[in-house]
């Protein structure tokens, strides 16, 4: 007679194995003990979406440039950033003018602009920040003044700034780097741009 009715009492413990269920049993989630997923359980191929992973949450940008940008002396110049190396969220435009619109969170910024002048020993002054919708954010400007009475200046000066900025929700959040130099004689242009954007905490 054929059996109609299995009992937890009729099952010998710890004898059903991974073979006995079938494949497409589809077993609520619910029903195992334990889902809990670590490093381990996950295949070096699995290519998993940086969106679903949580440190990537907020956006991590580096860009660059070695293309030459003249300049205005004594005039801020936002900074052409062209080479993009990496854009987790798509919120960087490489194309002239280079912007990155953030979404809310707090962010490590940071970037490097070389200055060079035409005429040897002219440079006198460089000075760099970023803006948030056209207004410099506070913190993030620095400069290098030189200013000798032998008239010896600068042939070229690179300066660096860094900030931890918060965005808010009801900004735009549109970022660009600015750069601003001065000589004695001679034209100015940019040599070379390092930018890195990290998100931080949402």
């Amino acid at each position: 007679m054929a059996l109609s009715k299995i009992t937890a009492a009729s099952i010998t413990d710890n004898t059903i194995t991974n073979t006995q269920i079938n494949s497409s049993a589809a077993i609520a989630k619910t029903k195992l003990a334990a889902l809990d997923i670590v490093n381990a359980d996950v295949n070096a191929s699995a290519a998993i979406a940086t969106t679903k992973v949580a440190s990537y949450a907020l956006p991590i940008i580096f860009a660059y440039s070695t293309t030459s940008q003249s300049i205005s002396a004594t005039t801020w110049t936002y900074v052409d950033i062209p080479t993009q190396v990496i854009d987790t969220h798509n919120r960087f435009d490489p194309t002239s003018v280079s912007y990155w619109q953030l979404l809310p969170g707090k962010y490590f910024m940071s970037a490097t602009v070389d200055i060079e002048c035409s005429v040897h020993n002219n440079l006198t002054a460089q000075y760099v920040r970023f803006t948030q919708d056209g207004t410099a954010i506070n913190g993030s400007e620095v400069d290098q003044y030189m200013n000798h009475t032998g008239g010896d200046h600068f042939t070229s000066t690179s300066k660096h700034t860094a900030i931890i900025h918060n965005c808010q929700q009801a900004n735009s959040n549109v970022m660009r780097l600015q750069t601003w130099a001065n000589s004695g004689a001679g034209t100015l242009a940019i040599k070379r741009v390092q930018l890195s954007v990290i998100g931080l905490i949402e």
